[in-house]
């Protein structure tokens, strides 16, 4: 059996599609798709697409840790020194 290989624009058209829909397994039909490969793209431009980012702001004793994600923010508070 062949191997198929996709172009970007294509991938990237079913990932738009799959997180528009919120499902990979009816995009996957849709494209005569393996579920799991459509799967497998979506956690892949998530990773790739990923804002998070590590904030670290001194304030006096305390120190205030903040990670900064797409949905919201994270944050934790802690002493040192």
């Amino acid at each position: 059996m062949k191997r198929n290989r996709y172009t970007r624009e294509f991938k990237d058209q079913v990932v738009k599609e799959s997180l528009e829909v919120g499902n990979a397994a009816i995009v996957a039909r849709k494209n005569d798709l393996s579920a799991n490969m459509v799967s497998s793209w979506v956690r892949k431009h998530k990773k790739e697409n990923s804002t998070c980012r590590l904030v670290c702001h001194d304030i006096g004793s305390k120190g205030i840790v903040k990670w900064f994600y797409p949905r919201g923010t994270f944050g934790v508070n802690f002493r040192y020194g």
